[in-house]
């Protein structure tokens, strides 16, 4: 999905939503259906669930530190919002 406009956070957090919609669905790897297989080291190598869940873990560890930072700094510089 292409995620255009002006806002960058935006395009940040639509980029979590969509990755979620698309690797969390139920039955979307076969690890889903059978957890066993994550005890067999055969099965990483043929399939690559675990890469690409690092993947997402790392990808989606940037956008919400990004706004943890910036609320941080907000609250300690006293310019954050009251709400």
């Amino acid at each position: 999905m292409l995620i255009i406009g002006d806002c960058e956070e935006i395009r940040k957090i639509y980029g979590v939503l969509e990755r979620f919609a698309t690797f969390r669905r139920p039955g979307a790897y076969l690890i889903d259906v059978f957890p066993q297989l994550e005890a067999l080291p055969l099965y990483d190598y043929l399939s690559p669930w675990r890469q690409e869940a690092d993947n997402i873990h790392r990808q989606d560890s940037e956008v919400y530190a990004y706004f943890w930072k910036r609320m941080k700094k907000e609250i300690e510089e006293g310019t954050a919002p009251h709400n």
